[in-house]
């Protein structure tokens, strides 16, 4: 629920940001020039990209807990000051609150999440981590309700509406906060004697070698989307999000079900292995475009598309966390979400010029190659990456593997 408000906030809040700026340069209200509005919509792009670093930072120095509660305060705090000041300088005071506030309380609630979900549970902070991917595009569903809501009933009752969801997120982060026990260190933290150097350069290997699968599947969205007459969205979410949030709330409960279901049946699922899965998928995803095929297989494509993202960018960030203590899992996702949010805008860019096909078969044939590597192997690469070099029975420790 926390994830969901603060989703809503993150998708709407830009927009209507600037919908409400390119308004006040018609009116004059509070003084904008079109300068003025393309310096916030600039500033927008470098905290979209440097704040979940920041607060993933925050979260390994300080916990995990006093930066969601502060960031979703701050997001409120600023959501309140636009809803009742008429000054431009205060709007931009809001705007850093606001995007302070977002980069603090996403790493910091995921990594909350890893904390309470690690040891023998670590099944279900995967699935909780797909689940909560699932809710940031039940905010990107909304962005378009909320953005008509502020255009017929005025932006300032609009971020009103926006600061009493961040007030209720906040809420909830302080009673989630107050009721969860904090762990004993011998489950917030790998056991003495072991090392993390395996596992901390194993998390970086992995974030990097999923660069360009991700890169590839998100060019591919966005061409299919293109090709695809009729996708229902208003012009900012076409903008802003290629699929279709439907299509991946549905993939994400399915696949989130499947992992519960693997667990409890104890069936030997690596994380590595359903990574796997997800980037076969993305894979698939490329062909279509680049053979210009039929709109069925369009479709098809796209369908793909909608279940391989929410495994690859979950998933690893699930791994992430429970190969690593807490403070450097915290900053591991920080700079997972600014690398994710990086290579979402650059794909934006990259779509139209002479190179976006090459690109991208260049990113289906990494994606292939990775998929069948971590399908058949999973098991096997998932101790060379992430095992601390404990043993059990003279193999390497299996800590991502979703069973009993």
């Amino acid at each position: 629920m926390i994830i969901l408000l603060e989703r809503i906030g993150y998708f709407a809040t830009r927009p209507m940001l600037v919908s409400l700026a390119l308004q006040d340069v018609e009116t004059g209200g509070m003084g904008m020039s079109g300068d003025r509005v393309s310096t916030l919509v600039s500033a927008m792009v470098l905290f979209r990209l440097g704040t979940p670093f920041v607060g993933g930072a925050f979260a390994a120095m300080l916990g995990p807990r006093i930066p969601l509660i502060s960031g979703l305060m701050m997001c409120s705090v600023g959501q309140i000051i636009i809803a009742r000041t008429s000054s431009a300088g205060m709007v931009t005071l809001a705007f850093i609150l606001i995007g302070l506030g977002q980069g603090l309380s996403l790493p910091a609630l995921y990594t909350l999440l890893a904390e309470e979900l690690r040891g023998p549970q670590e099944v279900l902070c995967s699935a909780a981590f797909i689940l909560g991917y699932g809710a940031m595009n039940v905010g990107a569903l909304l962005l378009p309700t909320m953005v008509d809501f502020s255009r017929a009933s005025g932006f300032r009752l609009g971020f009103a509406v926006m600061a009493g969801l961040s007030l209720t997120a906040t809420v909830l982060a302080v009673a989630l906060t107050l009721r969860l026990r904090r762990l004993p260190a011998s489950e917030a933290a790998p056991s003495q004697g072991t090392s993390l150097a395996r596992p901390f350069f194993g998390s970086l290997t992995l974030m990097f070698l999923l660069a360009l699968p991700y890169l590839g599947t998100l060019l591919s969205q966005i061409l299919l989307f293109k090709a695809l007459p009729g996708e229902p969205g208003s012009e900012e979410l076409r903008a802003a999000y290629a699929l279709n949030p439907t299509l991946v709330i549905a993939s994400v409960a399915l696949t989130a079900s499947g992992l519960i279901w693997a667990f409890r049946r104890q069936h030997p699922i690596t994380v590595l292995l359903v990574l796997g899965v997800g980037l076969l998928l993305g894979a698939l995803t490329a062909l279509p475009p680049l053979w210009n095929a039929q709109a069925s297989l369009m479709v098809l494509a796209y369908c793909c598309g909608a279940v391989a993202e929410p495994l690859l960018i979950p998933l690893a960030g699930a791994r992430f966390s429970t190969a690593l203590s807490p403070r450097m899992a915290a900053l591991m996702l920080g700079l997972w979400f600014t690398l994710t949010n990086f290579l979402a805008d650059v794909s934006t860019y990259l779509v139209g010029s002479s190179w976006t096909l090459p690109l991208m078969a260049l990113c289906a044939l990494v994606a292939a190659t990775l998929g069948v590597a971590f399908t058949l192997f999973g098991r096997r690469l998932d101790g060379l990456l992430f095992s601390p070099g404990a043993t059990q029975n003279g193999s390497p420790r299996d800590n991502g593997q979703l069973h009993a």
